[in-house]
């Protein structure tokens, strides 16, 4: 079924009809060129942006950019497709966070620092600076940025005079929770707006036992690997000490993907017997170590790593669990992300 969310609307189509439309598309305009700028997967449904350029057999040449939502079956067969403008990205994305788009991954990044910014977001909407309950007396913000950037402040009473100081200049700040750990560790995207102007930043927030925040650190946006490391060397010094090993190989791991040499990086933390299953629905053919070494390779120049990070971690004895959200990006500038659950030992 499809369903054109342009202006031109198709209605809903069966499969005869939309390959027919499909097939008089290709007819009427042979010298299509469409590469995907942009592939976000949930699950079975996915969210890309594309950019089509095109010219007929009389010479006229246009530009068009749709934005399509596919959902896909259990064979990964298309089962129904969302077709929108560009300007109509919101919609799109509407669509592909929907319910009824369709089976996806789940994933809740909750603990007690996401509560507690939960709370402080509900606080300042409400025009309230007043941060008592949400961080402890003792509170220290550490600020790693390396432009504009405050001291490192210490107690309640600078948090909250820094928090009033943000909220004069900018019309709105607001946190996503990309990671956490444990359940007193997490890593936020902070977004301070003030008209156009947007100033991003990382923080990696800790909590007391009571929720309370006690510590924070922030960065800058394009240092995404020293706000995970911060994250997993805070979580070495708290809840997860006793598993100090697991949580550092899995830390090697992310790093390895960064790595100049993702190939040569996989096969040194990995034994020649270790075995590999691919369970996802979209998945490599491997088993072995060089089955995964080779698969890097052959994908040397098709894409790159952009970011790799782990949003949840869990270590059980010798097992280590992992949410691995994974965005790539081809030499063209098309950038895809993937959603992966990891499991190793």
């Amino acid at each position: 079924t499809t369903h054109d969310h342009a202006p031109i609307d198709f209605g809903e189509l069966g499969t005869q009809k939309y390959g027919e439309y499909l097939q008089a598309a290709f007819e009427q305009i042979p010298d299509l060129v469409v590469v995907p700028a942009t592939i976000e997967v949930d699950g079975r449904v996915a969210l890309v942006g594309i950019p089509m350029q095109a010219s007929t057999p009389d010479g006229f040449e246009f530009e068009k950019d749709l934005v399509v939502v596919t959902r896909f079956d259990e064979e990964l067969r298309i089962v129904e497709d969302h077709m929108y403008e560009y300007d109509q990205w919101h919609e799109a994305r509407t669509q592909f966070e929907s319910p009824a788009a369709g089976p996806r991954s789940t994933r809740e990044l909750r603990n007690l620092v996401t509560e507690a910014m939960y709370r402080l977001a509900a606080r300042l909407s409400a025009g309230d600076v007043s941060l008592q309950g949400i961080a402890a007396e003792n509170i220290v913000l550490d600020d790693r940025r390396r432009g504009v950037s405050t001291p490192t402040l210490h107690g309640l009473a600078e948090f909250e005079s820094n928090v009033r100081a943000i909220i004069e200049v900018f019309d709105s700040l607001t946190a996503e929770n990309i990671a956490i750990r444990g359940n007193r560790l997490a890593l936020n995207r902070v977004r301070m707006v003030k008209d156009e102007f947007v100033a991003p930043a990382l923080g990696v927030f800790e909590s007391d036992e009571h929720g309370r925040l006690v510590r924070g650190t922030t960065f800058d946006q394009e240092d995404l690997d020293l706000a995970l490391d911060e994250l997993e060397a805070r979580f070495i010094a708290g809840e997860g000490a006793e598993h100090e090993f697991a949580i550092l190989r899995a830390g090697d791991v992310r790093r390895g993907a960064a790595a100049p040499d993702r190939a040569a990086a996989y096969q040194a933390l990995h034994t020649p017997d270790c075995r590999v299953t691919d369970h996802r629905l979209l998945s490599w053919p491997t088993e072995t170590v060089s089955d995964v070494v080779d698969q890097i390779r052959a994908d040397r120049g098709i894409s790159r790593p952009r970011t790799t990070i782990f949003a949840t971690l869990e270590v059980l004895g010798d097992a280590v669990l992992i949410t691995q959200d994974d965005s790539f990006v081809t030499p063209e500038g098309s950038i895809t992300t993937w959603l992966n659950e990891l499991a190793f030992v």
